[in-house]
């Protein structure tokens, strides 16, 4: 039972998206953090709460990185 801060030195948010049908582009977010809250008496009252700073993709190729921040994707300037 209790809250329980995500511990994010043990912790990765990445994801895969198939491009064309012939590649997969991997990446991942840097920056997030969040808690887990548990009820070990009633699990459905659980939860978890994740924040994850857009501004923080990181996919390994700068250009691409700034064109995923940019107004076509996350528009992480607003």
């Amino acid at each position: 039972n209790g809250e329980y801060a995500i511990d994010v030195a043990h912790a990765h948010i990445g994801f895969t998206v198939k491009h064309m049908v012939i590649s997969t582009t991997h990446g991942r977010f840097r920056d997030f953090g969040g808690t887990i809250n548990f009820d070990a008496k009633n699990v459905t009252n659980s939860s978890v709460n994740v924040t994850i700073k857009a501004a923080s993709i990181d996919t390994d190729i700068p250009a691409r990185d700034k064109h995923l921040k940019g107004a076509d994707f996350f528009d992480v300037e607003k």
